[in-house]
C-alpha cells in the first residue's frame, strides 16, 4: 500500500494558490481595454494562455471580461511599446560612453537629440581606436562634436569601420 505525504486538503490548497498566481499574471494592471481594443505589451500577451487568445500575426485577439456586461468577449489586440525606462538606460553619445561599452563588453543605447541608436561592442571598439589614433587635440574635439548628433555619429561609425576593416 502506498502512503501519501499530503492530505487532500493540502493538495487542494496548493492548487488554489497556483490558480490565484496564474490569474494575477493577466490582471487589469497588465493590459488596458478602452472599449474597442486591448492594449497590451507583447511580453504580457505571450503570458496569456493559448486557449484565451488568437495569435495569428496581424489578427491577434484576446478573450477578456467585458466590464459592462460582465461576460466574456473576444477583442482585437493592439501592442504597446515597452518604455525604455523599464528596460535600460540610454547614455549620451560621448567617447566615455564608447569606452564604457568596450570595458563592459555590452551593447548600449546611445541617446541623441534626434533619437537613439544601439551601439555594439565591435563598433564602439572601432570608434575608440580611431579616436585614440588622432594626434591633434583639435581633431579629437572635432570627433567628439561630430558624434554628438545621430547623423554625425553614423558618419563617424562608417569611417571607423573602413579604417579598422
Amino acid at each position: 500500500m502506498i502512503k501519501y505525504r499530503k492530505t487532500w486538503t493540502q493538495v487542494l490548497e496548493e492548487v488554489r494558490e497556483d490558480i490565484e498566481v496564474k490569474e494575477a499574471v493577466i490582471a487589469d494592471k497588465d493590459y488596458k481595454y478602452d472599449g474597442k481594443v486591448v492594449k497590451i505589451s507583447k511580453k504580457n500577451f505571450s503570458k496569456v494562455h493559448k486557449d484565451y487568445k488568437n495569435s495569428t500575426k496581424g489578427k491577434e485577439t484576446m478573450l477578456i471580461n467585458d466590464p459592462k456586461t460582465n461576460g466574456t468577449i473576444s477583442v482585437p489586440v493592439q501592442f504597446e511599446e515597452v518604455e525604455l525606462a523599464e528596460k535600460e538606460a540610454a547614455y549620451p553619445a560621448t567617447v566615455d560612453t564608447l569606452r564604457k561599452i568596450v570595458k563592459d563588453k555590452q551593447n548600449q543605447i546611445v541617446m541623441f537629440k534626434s533619437g537613439q541608436a544601439r551601439v555594439d561592442l565591435f563598433t564602439a571598439s572601432a570608434m575608440v581606436q580611431v579616436y585614440d589614433a588622432l594626434k591633434k587635440p583639435d581633431m579629437k574635439k572635432h570627433f567628439e562634436k561630430m558624434i554628438g548628433d545621430k547623423a554625425g555619429f553614423m558618419k563617424t561609425q562608417a569611417f571607423a569601420m573602413k579604417m579598422i576593416g
